[in-house]
């Protein structure tokens, strides 16, 4: 395998700053908005002289997972020169009449076959443009043959050149205000769209203005300041008690979801705490989601920057005191001094062996105490535990993977944001199960010596699977259990430093400071009790009614 570098300037307006994110298989664009020229330094992966067609149909998983939760991504891939495609030669499925590419024509918001030299930057260009430019953001796939791989192309900074625009749609944006004003109540609901259009400052001020609660997706859960005094907590996946109890005892008028796709985990399985709201204002940028889960819905179609930096603007000029009403201050206090957050808060502070999981996640938030964190949460029993358990401390970041939910996302995620963001501390969260997956990764991280805290929940099972099936049926699936694996030695073997821990305390702010001296990756082999059942009681109750209701 090697590696081909392409520099080219681009001017954007608004300009951009590109993120670039490498792992073994994919070439991930964060794409975070910064008033400077953008500088793209793309990295083209390809495996072999002539093609690489296995490392395209190994992104599948990610792709899908990208094309749904939004995340724009330069997909590329080598493959088999048009002089000798179709009869052949090593990994030429042309010669078996399959053209891969075309089959990801649905997950991808473009696909391009570049064959010849001359057509190179005009695709390239229009990949770009799919890229950043179009609404909802996404992959994109440049399928590259391997002898235009080796031409040195020249070009000048206007092939790259293109502008963007974020419009907004006043007239719908008028009439939310409408609604907002008029209601007796409101709530906001935010979800990774708000994290997708760079809003927090937007949203921010929205709810300050306001004053009223402010709820997050699973997804969405670093969207919005979790210490601020407005902040219920996160619903859906996991649902925190505040959030969940006061959608339901509480008469709300407008919910006000900004970002949100309101699929299975943000809705909370479609729940009728929001089902039963009379009003839900749907802000994103893709119409297809909005009022697609609730018909209660006035949807605003636009970039969510924009469209709060309009609606803001258009509120401050109401007359004084015209929102006093909807201030809730008095009402969050209340519920915030008469409930907890969490499911079993004596978990939280618990000092018993092995060690609890919500307890692991405090020790977390109070080891890292700087605010540049980027937390990557895998999927299976993390999606629960972390989501309830886990407060996240003002100007960390979450990173999940809930359109899909592909287990394995964590390790490689957080590879790729260490390249991406070198500053930041990267911190990834998975089980044993994922780890099984994707651990692999670990070779990267050391290879490259990708900072990044590797953290292990290890119960020797596939947790939601284990205790669903026991819930369900009276017993675990076979092979939901298994004996613990040593993921201390496992790391070791990958060149990875790796800590045994099975105690309340061990992972402490002087610890961690101890092992960033190190300036290498760390891996937590964390040995969790398989007997506790994290926060998905109420997920498992809601697939053993859909099952039911489809018997």
């Amino acid at each position: 395998m090697f590696y081909i570098y392409l520099e080219c300037m681009a001017d954007i307006q608004p300009d951009f700053r590109t993120k670039l994110m490498i792992t073994r298989k994919l070439i991930l664009f964060y794409v975070v908005m910064k008033k400077e020229p953008l500088l793209w330094r793309t990295v083209l992966q390809k495996q072999a002289k002539n093609s690489a067609r296995p490392v395209l149909t190994n992104t599948l998983t990610g792709i899908v997972s990208s094309y749904i939760d939004g995340f724009p991504i330069l997909h590329v891939c080598g493959a088999v020169p048009k002089n000798i495609r179709g009869i052949g030669a090593v990994q030429d499925t042309f010669a078996y009449q399959i053209d891969i590419s075309n089959s990801f024509s649905d997950m991808e918001k473009y696909v391009a076959n570049i064959e010849e030299e001359k057509t190179f930057l005009q695709e390239f260009k229009s990949a770009i443009e799919h890229l950043l430019k179009t609404g909802d953001k996404g992959p994109v796939l440049l399928n590259i043959t391997s002898d235009v791989f080796l031409k040195k192309i020249k070009h000048n900074l206007e092939d790259t050149a293109f502008s963007f625009s974020r419009p907004v749609d006043e007239n719908s944006a008028s009439f939310a205000i409408e609604k907002i004003r008029k209601a007796g109540s409101a709530v906001i609901f935010a979800g990774a769209g708000v994290k997708l259009s760079d809003a927090y400052n937007e949203l921010q001020e929205l709810s300050d203005i306001l004053k009223v609660p402010v709820i997050t997706s699973p997804k969405g859960k670093a969207v919005f300041n979790n210490e601020s005094p407005l902040y219920l907590g996160s619903f859906g996946a996991g649902s925190n008690i505040i959030p969940k109890t006061f959608l339901k005892n509480e008469k709300i008028d407008v919910l006000l979801a900004i970002g949100t796709s309101f699929n299975e985990f943000s809705s909370n399985c479609w729940a009728d705490e929001i089902k039963n709201i009379p009003t839900i204002i749907q802000i994103d940028i893709d119409p297809k989601i909005i009022g697609r889960a609730f018909s209660n819905t006035y949807g605003v179609v636009g970039d969510i920057k924009a469209t709060l930096t309009h609606i803001n603007k258009k509120i401050e000029s109401l007359p004084a005191g015209a929102l006093n009403h909807l201030n809730a201050n008095k009402i969050i206090n209340r519920y915030k001094s008469e409930f907890t957050n969490f499911e079993r808060p004596e978990w939280y502070n618990s000092e018993a062996t092995p060690i609890k999981i919500p307890r692991l996640l405090k020790d977390i938030r109070e080891g890292f105490t700087e605010d540049n964190v980027t937390i990557y949460n895998d999927n299976g029993s993390c999606i629960f535990w972390t989501n309830h358990y886990l407060m996240l401390r003002k100007g960390w970041n979450f990173e999940s993977s809930l359109g899909f939910c592909s287990m394995g996302y964590a390790f490689p995620a957080a590879i790729g944001g260490y390249f991406g963001a070198p500053k930041r501390t990267h911190i990834a969260i998975a089980g044993d199960g994922s780890v099984i997956m994707n651990g692999n990764e670990l070779k990267t991280a050391s290879e490259y010596n990708a900072l990044v805290f590797f953290i292990v929940f290890n119960d020797g099972a596939h947790g939601v699977v284990k205790h669903s099936t026991e819930l369900l049926f009276n017993r675990a699936l076979p092979g939901t259990a298994y004996k613990k694996i040593d993921f201390v030695q496992f790391a070791n073997n990958f060149g990875v430093e790796g800590y045994r821990i099975d105690k309340p305390g061990q992972i402490n702010k002087k610890f961690i400071q101890e092992l960033q001296k190190k300036n290498k990756p760390i891996l937590f082999d964390c040995r969790v009790d398989s007997k506790d059942i994290g926060p998905y009681g109420e997920r498992i109750k809601q697939v053993a009614s859909q099952l039911s209701n489809n018997a």
